[in-house]
């Protein structure tokens, strides 16, 4: 006689095979009943497995095996694959981490989800171009959304850097960048030059400019006024270099990296003698303090001198100037 037998599992159960008089794992089977027999179906336990990801446009979660259900201690393999403009970041769930692919082992009900996060592009240029450079750290995007960007403008040689523009202000040449969407950043330049300025002979004056500028650099364009001051015993003759003329101040435009010398003359030495009397007694005056100041350049002082017991001095001063000679001796009113 031939008998049907049917497996049917109970809720959360799934038939895995025969066993005793029957085996293999169809079901129901047909049983030849042609002496006393024993079967025995055997069931395992299975459990769903729910994926997702978030955000729901981030990417994708492939499971292997695809199942609905898994029987008890079977291993899933679960791969995540980012959407475009998307990177994957980590499991939740069932699984912790950010290893890609994971394995889960299925012995209970289990949920998991794949986390992504926007990935972020930064756009970086300077201005005018070849006038610097912007060092990025991290070095290269596209960027995790939050991801804070370090961003440090160098100026190339003849240029300084001058701002920031785009997603970025400011003039100081190192920032940070949040990036929360795709930015854009540049780097403005400004074109320098550097004005050397030197006199001839090193001694013989010295020259001052303005606007004063650290180490000589102006922005291009700038006019620089330069005026020439002779030291004592010389005087001024004229402008040699990036300056021209014969007139103590000068004007440059800083067009271009310029050197501009002040050239002076010495003076020549010319003796001026006297004798100083008591203009009440008309008797000499020893011991009088007699000073000859440049006239023409706030009284600075061009030669000293004390009367000798008969009144008299002598005085080496420089010529082709104009000079004002004072007298003042202690306890003395004239």
């Amino acid at each position: 006689t031939s008998v049907g037998v049917t497996a049917s599992p109970a809720a959360g159960h799934a038939f895995v095979r025969w066993e005793g008089a029957l085996s293999g794992t169809v079901a129901p089977a047909t049983l030849v009943v042609d002496g006393h027999k024993t079967v025995t179906a055997v069931f395992t336990r299975v459990w769903p497995l729910t994926t997702s990801v978030t955000p729901g446009n981030g990417g994708t979660v492939a499971r292997d095996p695809n199942l609905a259900e898994y029987p008890d201690g079977t291993e899933v393999s679960l791969t995540a694959s980012a959407a475009n403009g998307f990177a994957f970041t980590g499991w939740s769930g069932a699984l912790s981490g950010s290893v890609n692919p994971a394995t889960l082992v299925m012995d209970a009900a289990k949920t998991v989800t794949a986390q992504f996060t926007p990935l972020y592009t930064l756009a970086v240029e300077t201005s005018p171009g070849g006038s610097g450079s912007v060092a990025l750290d991290p070095a290269a995007g596209p960027y995790l959304s939050g991801t804070t960007v370090r961003l440090e403008a160098s100026a190339g040689a003849g240029y300084r850097f001058l701002r920031w523009e785009g997603d970025l202000a400011g003039s100081d040449p190192v920032k940070t960048l949040v990036m929360d969407n795709n930015k854009s950043v540049r780097a403005v330049f400004q074109r320098v030059h550097v004005l050397t300025v030197a006199s001839s002979p090193a001694a013989g004056g010295e020259v001052t400019a303005a606007p004063q500028a650290a180490g000589g650099v102006y922005d291009a364009g700038t006019t620089v006024t330069l005026t020439a001051s002779p030291g004592l015993w010389h005087r001024f003759v004229r402008w040699e270099g990036g300056a021209t003329g014969t007139s103590e101040t000068a004007q440059v435009v800083m067009d271009a990296d310029k050197t501009v010398t002040a050239v002076f003359e010495e003076l020549p030495r010319e003796t001026v003698a006297g004798r100083v009397t008591d203009w009440r007694t008309g008797l000499p005056l020893g011991g009088v303090a007699v000073r000859a100041a440049e006239s023409a350049r706030g009284q600075r002082e061009a030669a000293t001198a004390v009367t000798t017991g008969d009144g008299r001095y002598t005085l080496e001063v420089p010529g082709l100037i104009g000079l004002r000679v004072g007298f003042s001796k202690a306890g003395y009113e004239p």
